[in-house]
């Protein structure tokens, strides 16, 4: 399994605004476990090497990740970042609003929050 392009761009859009040197790690080295998809969005559980375990992050949870600007979302879209016991655990992306989400989004602009969509 491996990551879609949005969620591959998401991650690294996490990985440029972060602080914690750990959780930099962690996203550099991430790799999707599972993907639960709905109409709404998506879950992707989060697998990390053995050798992250121990250099935990110490980042709120969850941490809140761009916006999604897209013509096929009426209302645009966002993500979270969930942790564990300072670990990545789950990404989930999911659709502004009551708009179904593509089950694969190519046309997109990751924004940061405070920009409208």
């Amino acid at each position: 399994m491996a990551f879609t392009q949005l969620e591959t761009d998401i991650l690294k859009w996490y990985a440029d605004k972060a602080e914690d040197k750990n959780l930099i790690k962690q996203l550099n080295t991430v790799k999707p476990k599972e993907r639960e998809i709905s109409e709404v969005g998506s879950f992707v559980d989060l697998k990390l090497p053995p050798s992250t375990k121990g250099e935990k992050c110490q980042v709120k949870n969850p941490i809140n990740g761009p916006k999604i600007k897209s013509p096929h979302l009426k209302d645009g879209g966002s993500s979270l970042l969930f942790i564990s016991n300072g670990l990545i655990s789950v990404l989930e992306i999911f659709s502004d609003g009551d708009a179904t989400f593509p089950k694969e989004l190519i046309d997109y602009e990751l924004l940061d929050i405070k920009e409208n969509v």
